[in-house]
């Protein structure tokens, strides 16, 4: 969803007029219109307190909503949710999902590609780990001992990438159980002599927080 629709969605269901919704949100009716009408892509700090404070949403509520449309908040929770907590440490999300087609017929898709604001070198790849154990089930996973193979499964999926990019973080949902456990798992495991960093990162949706983030590489 828009920054453009996100507003004129909130002003249209509380029946505000532009003016009135202006006031509240202490800002011009000229700025209000300017956002509605998609020149204004995203919120000032401030403006973003305001929106929190008028719509009683956490930061990463309103920005989420603003990055993603429902149906992608539905089937990528974990991602959505981590993307819109890196926005607001100053990460830019330049394409989600990050649609790879290594062949006509062959294509991998991974969450995100963001770039640090003013860092324009600083690109980094996101996945859920999901996106790596298409083929295979976390009990799998839980019950082979053999987890830098796995691990090497996603570095290998990863190389294939032609972008230039320093590093990617696998998403795990600290909500989920099993997941937590491989998060567990796969954090005591280090691989050497590559070209950029693989963080596993065990985040919490719902409170959006990093619960645990640990560099396998050296």
């Amino acid at each position: 969803m828009a920054f453009a629709t996100y507003m004129k969605n909130i002003r249209l269901d509380r029946e505000e007029s532009q003016v009135s919704m202006a006031k509240k949100m202490n800002i011009s009716v000229t700025a209000l219109k300017l956002i509605e009408n998609g020149t204004t892509k995203f919120p000032s700090d401030k403006l973003l307190e305001n929106i929190c404070e008028y719509t009683k949403s956490s930061q990463n509520d309103v920005i989420m909503h603003i990055l993603f449309d429902e149906e992608d908040i539905k089937n990528r929770y974990l991602a959505c949710r981590y993307l819109a907590y890196m926005y607001l440490l100053g990460w830019n999300i330049t394409v989600s999902p990050f649609e790879l087609h290594l062949t006509e017929n062959y294509m991998r898709t991974f969450d995100a590609k963001i770039i640090k604001k003013r860092e324009n070198k600083n690109i980094v790849i996101v996945a859920s780990c999901n996106r790596f154990f298409e083929r295979i089930s976390i009990n799998d996973v839980l019950e082979d001992k053999n987890f830098i193979g796995y691990l090497g499964d996603a570095v290998s999926l990863t190389l294939s990438i032609m972008d230039s990019f320093r590093g990617l973080h696998i998403l795990f949902d600290n909500k989920d159980e099993k997941q937590h456990q491989m998060y567990d798992l796969f954090e005591k495991e280090k691989y050497h002599h590559l070209d950029f960093y693989i963080d596993v990162v065990l985040f919490d949706p719902d409170r959006s927080e990093v619960i645990g983030n640990k560099r396998v590489t050296k």
